[in-house]
């Protein structure tokens, strides 16, 4: 989304019984508890802490095609994730390589994932990109597509916007690495290192005109060029053609990632959502509908965009999302 500002088995210390049942309470498909008036609260992200592993998709933007599953730390159940590697040069991975901390480790030339178990000392999943080697040790040029390595989830209940009183988002994350590899070709107009939380917002009513149309809503965790990232509405130029709506980062954090500290996103994002929904509708978009109980959020993707020649990594703990 340029154009945006920006099998090793592990050895249980548990008896198998206990893990399993630990694991099925963990990954649970949904969990619902109530707030202090009683009204429901469900958390939308099944496996938050990527314990299940990943369905691995294929490079080739435009189509799910599952490569192969990744198993995770549990390495138990199905895979609630996507692991999405667009216009990757090197689409298979090795390992799992187990971790000190009993997590597992998938690397080749070109990204790296670590995802760790609750409790240890790095607890969550890192995402790394060598851009550099996915572009043969070249600058890419201006139109050509660019590496992706997100981390993908539809909500097995899609959140209603019209009976939503709030959506709270807790994430935390620390910048581990962001290298420019070639500062001598480096055009900012082209070339960024950028990592973002997006949403799709969709049209989920058969009945509608509009049924499975649907907008980009951002989260801006990270971008290069910027200290604090700029807000940012337009097109999708990374091949949906979805209108995009990314707040500026100043509305969840006023410390960038830069400072390679942990950074803790609480908020809830239900107005920002609702305002990219109605600026859709100002600028021509979602033209099916414009009834709010029409539209859901149905999905979540994480990680990194990388049109520039950066080698990057960032880690990821704590992710969240309630519907209230």
């Amino acid at each position: 989304m340029l154009g945006s500002p920006y099998q090793s088995l592990l050895i249980l210390p548990v008896p198998l019984f206990v893990f399993i049942l630990i694991l099925t309470s963990y990954l649970a498909e949904r969990s619902i508890t109530v707030n202090a008036e009683g009204q429901p609260k469900t958390e939308l992200i099944n496996d938050p802490g990527f314990q299940a592993g990943f369905n691995l998709l294929a490079p080739e933007p435009g189509q799910r095609v599952v490569l192969t599953k990744l198993p995770g730390p549990a390495n138990a159940g199905e895979p609630w994730w996507d692991l999405a590697q667009w216009n990757s040069s090197f689409p298979d991975l090795q390992g799992p390589e187990a971790t000190p901390s009993g997590g597992v480790r998938y690397a080749n030339e070109g990204k790296e994932i670590i995802v760790s178990p609750p409790g240890s000392p790095d607890a969550g999943i890192t995402l790394a990109v060598d851009a550099g080697a996915e572009y043969g040790q070249r600058v890419r040029t201006r139109g050509e597509p660019w590496v992706h390595l997100l981390v993908e989830q539809r909500f097995a209940r899609p959140a209603s916007l019209a009976r939503l009183r709030s959506l709270h988002l807790t994430l935390e994350y620390r910048l581990l690495r962001s290298t420019l590899l070639d500062p001598e070709h480096y055009d900012p107009e082209i070339h960024t290192a950028q990592f973002s939380l997006f949403l799709t917002v969709q049209n989920k009513n058969r009945s509608s005109p509009g049924f499975g149309d649907y907008y980009w809503f951002g989260i801006p965790i990270y971008d290069y060029r910027y200290a604090v990232i700029p807000h940012y509405e337009a097109r999708d130029f990374a091949g949906s053609g979805k209108f995009i709506f990314t707040p500026s980062s100043l509305n969840f954090t006023d410390h960038p990632a830069t400072t390679g500290e942990w950074i803790r996103v609480t908020k809830d994002i239900l107005p920002f959502i609702r305002a990219g929904l109605k600026a859709a509708w100002s600028k021509g978009y979602l033209v099916g509908s414009h009834d709010l109980s029409d539209y859901y959020v149905t999905s979540i993707n994480i990680g990194w965009e990388v049109p520039g020649s950066f080698n990057v990594a960032m880690q990821l703990r704590n992710l969240s999302l309630v519907a209230e």
